[in-house]
């Protein structure tokens, strides 16, 4: 589904419902001081088909859900194409908004709310001639800048779902976190042991000049900040940003500091999750809830975080479960193929990697949840 707007309309409405969500962030999100129980606000960003729940699922939501009420927002899109050929590598989920809410439901029962947005995205999204000229991947042409314009548009979404909640229960967010379909939680994440008071923490490693646009964790107070300036930022003051590289890393750095939003870039150890991607030929959605979540994959990430230390976890079953455990004899052929006859240094560290445990030809990461 999409919607077909010319730019006057597309800056028009990102200006009209930025002002009307300004007007009931007064009061719907001012923090009171009564006590009663946190809340999160968690939004997933991305297409339906390469959405991966259950890590998620697993490792945040179930675990934070004492302590916080959760509300998650689901805002995707129905593409059935993706500009990086990589992305599209692998197989495709098969999930409905029906099945999204029904697995949240049965995973994690103590979620206060599920919005599973899956309207239509614009069509052919305005673009800024000046990010497109200093675009960091020219040969993709516009439909990778139109992909990074709908990425925002989504963002503004979920932060309108946000504030209806809040408008609606009468109780402001505590926290917010921001996550990508395909990010993949390689370990528990227990949010009142992580330090996001006035902070947004995010990936220091993929900034590509910029911030990791990809998952974030944030004060509530930031919000508004990074959920609805990078749309409104691009549409009405583009120019402001003074942006040198066409990326939405860059530009989301540039939003960040001209709002003043302070920023943590921290390594994988403090923020474990990577992308992942499906593995071919184990894509079902008609058997829920065991086949609803095929298995997922690290083909890619080598080349996309590189050989950096803090882009790997320091953690033995981690790295294991990247190295060994996730598609093992298409990950043997990739490294031999990208890495590991023409550098000494990645194989020696690929080895290392295994922390001298064999490697099991059996995923540790995920079991079923059926």
């Amino acid at each position: 589904l999409s919607m077909s707007y010319g730019e006057d309309w597309q800056r028009n409405e990102v200006i009209r419902l930025v002002e009307a969500m300004n007007k009931k962030n007064t009061h719907c999100l001012e923090r009171k001081d009564e006590e009663r129980r946190k809340r999160l606000g968690v939004c997933v960003t991305g297409q339906l088909s390469r959405l991966e729940l259950e890590s998620k699922i697993r490792r945040l939501i179930s675990l934070n859900s004492e302590a916080y009420e959760i509300d998650m927002v689901f805002v995707l899109g129905t593409n059935t194409h993706f500009v990086n050929g990589e992305t599209d590598a692998g197989g495709r989920a098969e999930w409905s908004a029906e099945l999204i809410r029904k697995a949240v439901r049965h995973w994690a029962p103590r979620v206060a709310r599920v919005v599973v947005d899956a309207g239509p995205q614009l069509e052919r999204p305005y673009i800024e001639l000046s990010y497109l000229q200093a675009s960091d991947k020219p040969w993709l042409g516009k439909a990778r800048i139109e992909s990074h314009v709908r990425q925002w548009w989504s963002l503004l979404r979920c932060w309108k779902h946000f504030i209806h909640l809040a408008c609606k229960r009468q109780a402001p967010y505590q926290t917010f976190v921001k996550l990508r379909d395909d990010a993949f939680l390689l370990a528990p994440i227990i949010l009142k042991n992580m330090n996001i008071q006035d902070l947004i923490v995010l990936p220091e490693c993929g900034n590509f000049a910029g911030y990791n646009d990809k998952w974030a964790f944030l004060d509530a107070t930031l919000g508004r900040a990074y959920f609805a300036m990078p749309v409104f930022e691009y549409y009405t003051n583009y120019s402001s940003l003074n942006m040198h590289k066409g990326n939405p890393e860059n530009l989301l750095k540039r939003v960040l500091i001209k709002h003043q939003a302070p920023v943590s870039a921290v390594s994988v150890d403090i923020l474990p999750i990577l992308t992942s991607r499906f593995r071919t030929n184990e894509i079902s959605g008609q058997t829920f809830p065991q086949n609803i979540t095929p298995a997922s994959c690290f083909l890619f990430d080598q080349l996309k975080l590189g050989k950096e230390p803090h882009c790997w976890p320091s953690d033995c079953d981690r790295r294991r479960a990247i190295y060994c455990d996730r598609c093992t004899v298409k990950r043997q052929e990739w490294l031999r193929d990208h890495f590991l006859e023409r550098d000494s240094e990645f194989n020696s560290e690929q080895k290392a990697a295994t922390c001298t445990a064999e490697c099991r030809h059996r995923p540790i990461s995920i079991t079923s949840f059926a």
